[in-house]
């Protein structure tokens, strides 16, 4: 997750101890760039034991959202080759799902994932209006309806938020992800999570373990 890799990033570490904390038998080191209208992906694979590049490669590709997502795809087949084995077809669905064709909903999505990371309030509240931006640009973007979910029953849980109005807002917001895409297991999870906030503890397992079956 974003939240275990993240205080890696400028971390001077040997890869061996970083892989021993994260508790994992591969590294994947990758950097992106823009360069105008264009992408630029680097991905190497690293084997912690010794510590020795095992694959590695570069992808340029015209700046869009559907050519984002084909990265995603490509890289994610190549590392499987790379390592031998194949995608299952639950991995295969996660790297080919394509959540929006518009490329501002989906840069707006992810600065408002960072900002809701940080766990601040002033953060946390530019993180839903960002996510509502994301909505209103293009309304089918189910993820972007999760990440509204999920800002408001996080401002609640933090206390920053009264429970009268967001709660509700945020179930309705999660019920429309799941509307837009039924197959969609963070809609499960932001729902589990707010029936979990309501001490509805049967229902919240059940979500989340749906939630984990999707993932």
């Amino acid at each position: 997750a974003c939240s275990s890799v993240n205080r890696y990033r400028n971390a001077d570490k040997p890869i061996t101890e970083i892989a021993s904390e994260l508790g994992v038998r591969w590294i994947l080191e990758g950097r992106v760039q823009q360069v105008e209208n264009q992408l630029r992906v680097s991905v190497r694979l690293i084997d912690p034991n010794p510590g020795v590049q095992t694959w590695a490669d570069s992808y340029l590709y015209d700046l869009s959202a559907a050519n984002l997502f084909a990265a995603q795809s490509e890289i994610a087949h190549q590392i499987a080759q790379a390592l031998e084995t194949q995608l299952t077809p639950l991995e295969e669905r996660e790297v080919t799902r394509k959540p929006t064709d518009n490329l501002e909903a989906y840069s707006l999505f992810v600065e408002a994932r960072t900002l809701l990371q940080q766990r601040e309030e002033p953060q946390m509240r530019q993180a839903l209006r960002l996510f509502t931006q994301a909505t209103e640009i293009d309304p089918d973007f189910a993820l972007a309806w999760v990440g509204v979910a999920d800002s408001l029953y996080e401002l609640v849980d933090y206390g920053f938020q009264a429970p009268d109005n967001a709660v509700a807002a945020a179930l309705e917001a999660a019920n429309h992800a799941l509307m837009l895409n039924p197959e969609n297991p963070e809609a499960y999870v932001s729902l589990g999570i707010i029936h979990y906030l309501q001490q509805d503890g049967i229902v919240a397992l059940n979500l989340l373990d749906k939630a984990v079956q999707l993932r």
